[in-house]
């Protein structure tokens, strides 16, 4: 991208002041995220999922992966996305689940795909445990600074960036 010379100077600046910007983001939104009204039973969660994939205009099937262990929390993860063999699954501790992150995993879903294969949870550790360590910067980046972002601002606000 080229930059201006008479900003130039502030280029830097601005790439060092706009660096932890998605740190800031995961940290007030995973405050949001435990404020939020938990959900209590399945039932009440496949209302929410259902409720909220006719909001966002997702018509294929999304299922729910819940778990009581508490798997997804030890490697400090809310849910996550993913496929499976009939469609989509969305992947949640019990003592996390809210509308917040069923609406965060749905704008996922719909934006960017979940196109990962990962039926279960304990797939999804066992493929992002090794994937952590592989990660390339630009995925990660694109990943932090745009994908999660404005999936939490939907889940906030219900934009669709």
């Amino acid at each position: 991208m080229w930059i201006p010379k008479s900003l130039r100077k502030y280029a830097l600046g601005l790439l060092i002041v706009s660096a932890p910007y998605p740190l800031y983001n995961t940290v007030i939104f995973s405050e949001v995220q435990r404020a939020a009204p938990k959900i209590q039973t399945i039932e009440e969660a496949y209302g929410v999922l259902n409720e909220e994939k006719s909001k966002i205009g997702i018509e294929d099937k999304v299922a729910l992966v819940i778990n009581d262990e508490d798997k997804l929390k030890k490697i400090n993860i809310g849910g996550f996305c993913g496929r499976n063999d009939e469609g989509y699954v969305i992947g949640a501790d019990m003592s996390n689940l809210s509308r917040f992150l069923i609406r965060h995993e749905l704008y996922h879903i719909f934006r960017d795909g979940c196109p990962k294969f990962r039926p279960t949870i304990e797939r999804f550790v066992e493929d992002y445990t090794r994937e952590v360590s592989i990660r390339n910067l630009a995925s990660n980046l694109k990943f932090y600074y745009f994908q999660e972002q404005r999936a939490n601002i939907y889940a906030l606000t219900g934009l669709k960036l």
